[in-house]
């Protein structure tokens, strides 16, 4: 019985979704692998400036030094510009790579343990400790809302230099 009306329910429930404007379209992905195709889709991407928030020692972590110096490389060849906001264990870099402009913060005061990338109208979410496990939301208004709050951390980080 209760199948039955569930059925009848079924199409009236999908007109009222489908009726719902801009729908987030939102991909998973799991793995090291996972997060290399998360890489990929910002680097195909039209994007020409993207902002990152993320941990130096976690990605160091789980990629080798060859693997960032080759994602650093397509990156700077496709002239994606990159401002970042980062924690290291051991302090600021002495001199930001090519195309990139960033801002250290303390690991004690902001211990991030996720990687988030916002290009165009896509936001990147990946965790970088425990099980890495990655989403990408592609919302123009997600994306702008987590820009400005990007814009805001970036502010605020001045204090740090």
């Amino acid at each position: 019985m209760q199948k039955k009306a569930f059925e009848e329910l079924l199409p009236e429930l999908k007109s009222i979704y489908n009726l719902a404007p801009e729908k987030p379209r939102i991909r998973f992905f799991e793995g090291k692998l996972g997060l290399k195709e998360i890489q990929e889709d910002f680097l195909s991407s039209q994007a020409k400036d993207i902002e990152v928030v993320y941990s130096v020692d976690a990605l160091n972590q789980i990629f080798s030094e060859r693997e960032q110096k080759e994602y650093m490389e397509r990156r700077v060849k496709k002239e994606l510009r990159v401002r970042a906001l980062y924690t290291r264990s051991s302090g600021k870099f002495k001199e930001a790579p090519k195309m990139t402009e960033e801002r250290f913060l303390p690991e004690d005061k902001f211990p991030f343990s996720s990687d988030i990338t916002i290009y165009g109208d896509k936001v990147a979410i990946a965790s970088l400790r425990g099980k890495l496990v990655g989403v990408i939301m592609e919302s123009k208004e997600i994306a702008s809302t987590l820009r400005s709050m990007f814009e805001l951390g970036w502010e605020g980080s001045a204090r740090y230099q």
